[in-house]
């Protein structure tokens, strides 16, 4: 999964410190990127949720179109 190994390099980074050239910056950019990811991958779980209480089968399947692919799109389109 991506998340988790975003995660373990941001902390590799971290225990690298000031004396790597360049490290703050890049720390700071994994950082930004780790945290739109976790949002979006939050976003895309509270769509599945709320697709998956949806009255029937095919309001399941609107809400799915709607906000669930949108939702996969958007965690999929997170890059530097």
């Amino acid at each position: 999964m991506i998340l988790p190994a975003a995660i373990r390099y941001l902390g590799q980074l971290y225990s690298a410190g000031p004396a790597a050239r360049g490290v703050a910056s890049l720390c700071t950019k994994v950082g930004e990127l780790t945290d739109r990811l976790a949002k979006e991958r939050h976003h895309l779980e509270q769509a599945q949720h709320a697709a998956h209480e949806a009255g029937s089968v095919q309001d399941e399947a609107r809400a799915f179109v709607d906000t669930v692919i949108p939702a996969q799109n958007a965690l999929r389109g997170v890059r530097r």
